[in-house]
């Protein structure tokens, strides 16, 4: 079921831009990304590559914005 949460997690980030849906994104991945756990591994990969994306969107947005 991680899969299906982290999958669902990256749906909500994409779609939304409300403080509160991002801050709840944000506290799940904090929650998940115990070290202690044996998920840390699987969350932390999950969760860089969608910060990843989210500055690549962002830095192409910006680029289109400047250029105009």
């Amino acid at each position: 079921h991680l899969d299906s949460l982290l999958r669902q997690i990256r749906e909500i980030v994409e779609k939304h831009t409300d403080t509160d849906v991002l801050e709840a994104c944000s506290k799940t991945y904090h929650a998940l990304c115990n070290e202690e756990f044996t998920i840390f591994n699987r969350v932390d990969i999950a969760r860089s590559q969608l910060l990843d994306e989210q500055v690549d969107k962002f830095n192409r947005l910006l680029e289109d914005f400047l250029q105009e």
